[in-house]
């Protein structure tokens, strides 16, 4: 089968993260070959283990919304495949899959994003319209995304699946970065993009709640939101104790050196952040509205689901005062998430979705 995976743009995000894990694992599969389509090539592109093998992504040049005029190239690059792997919306990528009558598994990772409320209302109408009518199959990373995205693209024959992101475990193991931090110190930290979403000001209200005067709460990650966080932490107290590292390629050897995991994020579609800290034997805190994180974290097993900031300062206080209580919660994290969230699983149910595609396609066109 020839397989092609497209989504907007190569960058540090998660879809670029899933997908190029993803495409890794499948080409391991002898009966894919594999290639990929971006919109844009952003700032990964070029590199030869930007997609997990040689030969990186072919970039389409797109601009947001209609840009009709790149319609050619999308053709071009679709005309090859036997069947599509859609991971975001582009309205002349869904033109060029309709007119080539392409096969479609399209993949909703809830992080469609528009630079204008005019595309959010005229992109998003169609973007509804097109997985409802044309996507064979249906993909969502987990089960607090089934139910919103079935009401959302109003699917109700049965077309969408939950196939959870995987992680390649194998390449996770991480030596701790060299930070010049105090030995023995407590470290409680995260790695996010800075968005409201990810309600970074929570875990910062949490860890002045901890009242903990030696320990050290670690952020990695960047956004326009920094100076206003760098500004609450001096707020609170903390500013002299909160390190803001910046993006870093190397985040997993910083999660090496965490000693409890924090993800306050709202609504979060799934969180491979809180997988990779769980399979680097890290206790995970979450929210109990954090959508997808929930069903990653057990509470009080392999971490803590909490209500609100005192709840997550509670949580905080036991897990760093109990050396013993943070290994076992680790070691169990690691356990099942190795089981359940491994890229070989993925790529097989991932596998089973494109078999599925290709046979309800066969059926209606006989």
């Amino acid at each position: 089968m020839r397989l092609l995976h497209w989504y907007w743009q190569t960058n540090a995000g998660g879809i670029h993260r899933v997908v190029s894990e993803l495409m890794s694992a499948q080409r391991c599969d002898p009966s894919l070959d594999v290639r990929c389509a971006v919109g844009r090539a952003g700032a990964l592109a070029g590199r030869p283990t930007a997609m997990g093998a040689p030969g990186g992504v072919t970039s389409l040049d797109l601009r947001h919304g209609f840009d009709f005029s790149r319609y050619g190239a999308a053709r071009e690059a679709l005309r090859w495949a036997d069947l599509v792997h859609m991971h975001s919306y582009n309205p002349v990528v869904a033109l060029a899959v309709e007119r080539l009558a392409k096969p479609c598994v399209y993949t909703d990772h809830g992080t469609d994003r528009y630079p204008s409320l005019r595309n959010r209302v005229v992109v998003g109408h169609f973007q509804r319209r097109f997985v409802r009518s044309r996507a064979d199959v249906v993909t969502v990373n987990s089960l607090f995304r089934l139910s919103e995205r079935v009401d959302f693209y109003g699917i109700r024959d049965g077309r969408v699946r939950v196939v959870h992101n995987g992680l390649d475990f194998d390449g996770l193991n991480a030596t701790p970065a060299d930070l010049g931090l105090p030995a023995g110190v407590p470290v409680v930290g995260t790695v996010a993009v800075f968005n409201l979403r990810k309600r970074l000001h929570l875990l910062l209200e949490a860890f002045a709640a901890l009242n903990h005067e030696t320990a050290r709460l670690m952020i990695v990650g960047d956004g326009a939101l920094r100076p206003r966080l760098e500004e609450r932490a001096k707020a609170l107290g903390i500013g002299d104790r909160v390190l803001f590292t910046g993006y870093r390629e190397d985040a997993r050897k910083l999660i090496a050196l965490m000693d409890v995991f924090v993800l306050p994020t709202q609504g979060e579609g799934f969180g491979l952040a809180a997988v990779e800290a769980l399979g680097l034997e890290r206790p995970v805190i979450v929210f109990r509205d954090g959508g997808g994180l929930t069903e990653i974290v057990r509470d009080g097993e392999t971490g803590c689901v909490v209500d609100h900031v005192d709840d997550a300062a509670r949580c905080l206080r036991w897990l760093l005062g109990d050396p013993a209580l943070r290994r076992r919660l680790g070691a169990a994290g690691a356990l099942d998430v190795r089981t359940r969230f491994s890229i070989e699983a993925m790529a097989q149910r991932t596998r089973r979705c494109y078999d599925e595609a290709l046979a309800g396609r066969r059926r209606r066109t006989a």
